[in-house]
C-alpha cells in the first residue's frame, strides 16, 4: 500500500521496501544491492552520526531541496540531543517555505494531471455546447 501511494516520499518506500526484505530473511548485504541507499541518504546517514555527538550539521541546506524531506526521516532516527532539537526545527521551517509543487511526489502530479486531461477530453466529447476550459465545465 505504501510503495504504490503516490503522494509517499521515494525516501519512505525505499525504508519500507528495506524492511519488506529484512522480515523476508534477506541479508544486510542483499538489501543493500536490491535497495542500495541513494545520496540523499547517505548524506543523511552522516548528518545523523554528527547530531548524535550533539553536533549541528552546517552544510545542511547546501543540499538539493529535494533532500530536506529524507532528512527528516532520517533525522527522526537520531538520539534525543538539543542538537536534534534545533536541526528539526530549522528543517521544519526550511520545508514549510518550499513551494507547495516541490513537497508532492512529481508522480501524483502526473497521474492527477493526466486523470483530469482525461475527464476534460470525455466531457468535451459529450457535450452539447463548446467547452474550452475546464472552468466551462463547473456549473
Amino acid at each position: 500500500m505504501v510503495l504504490n501511494n503516490p503522494t509517499t516520499p521515494d525516501v519512505s518506500k525505499r525504508i519500507a521496501q528495506r524492511m519488506c526484505f529484512r522480515c523476508n530473511g534477506k541479508t544486510p548485504n542483499e538489501i543493500n544491492v536490491l535497495v542500495p541507499l541513494e545520496n540523499d541518504e547517505t548524506v543523511a546517514v552522516n548528518f545523523v552520526e554528527m547530531i548524535n555527538l550533539n553536533q549541528v550539521p552546517k552544510s545542511m541546506f547546501s543540499y538539493p531541496q529535494e533532500y530536506l524531506r529524507t532528512f527528516w526521516v532520517y533525522f527522526q532516527k537520531a538520539e534525543n540531543t538539543k542538537a536534534k532539537d534545533v536541526v528539526l526545527q530549522a528543517l521544519r521551517s526550511a520545508m514549510v517555505r518550499l513551494p507547495l509543487q516541490q513537497q508532492v511526489n512529481p508522480a501524483f502530479t502526473e497521474m492527477a494531471n493526466s486523470s483530469s486531461n482525461i475527464a476534460m477530453s470525455q466531457a468535451m466529447q459529450s457535450a452539447d455546447k463548446t467547452i474550452t476550459s475546464r472552468q466551462d465545465l463547473i456549473p
